[in-house]
């Protein structure tokens, strides 16, 4: 029984994988589905992109030009930061903030995040 189990999750894992490229277009393309379950699909399935040091605007436009308009003030060395930092982050600052980055929505950023399947960076300086 534990074996059966066992190979289901095994199975399982392997479609995970195998459904990458396929989770992640879905997720890229406004006209699949809502804007929620798009967001959905992203946060739980898709494998997203973890970069081991610090990013900048020339990495990921927008998360980038967060990092270089609040370095060093608002980041901790050695820490990482990933997309739902980011996510909190941007609520919060959209509502006073006059940064280019906080002209746009809270639904905008989601898809932006999703577009350049940001995860992570670590702060490295």
């Amino acid at each position: 029984m534990v074996d059966d189990i066992l190979n289901q999750i095994d199975e399982a894992r392997q479609l995970l994988i195998d459904s990458q490229e396929t989770l992640l277009e879905f997720c890229r393309d406004t006209k699949a589905d809502s804007l929620e379950k798009r967001f959905h699909v992203w946060k739980h399935y898709v494998t997203k992109e973890k970069h081991p040091w610090v990013i900048h605007e020339s990495d990921v436009p927008i998360v980038g030009k967060m990092v270089d308009d609040q370095w060093p003030y608002e980041y901790d060395r050695h820490r990482t930061y990933d997309w739902d930092w980011f996510l909190d982050h941007h609520s919060h600052a959209v509502n006073y903030a006059e940064d280019p980055w906080c002209s746009i929505t809270h639904d905008e950023f989601k898809e932006l995040l999703m577009r350049e399947n940001f995860g992570s960076f670590v702060f490295d300086w």
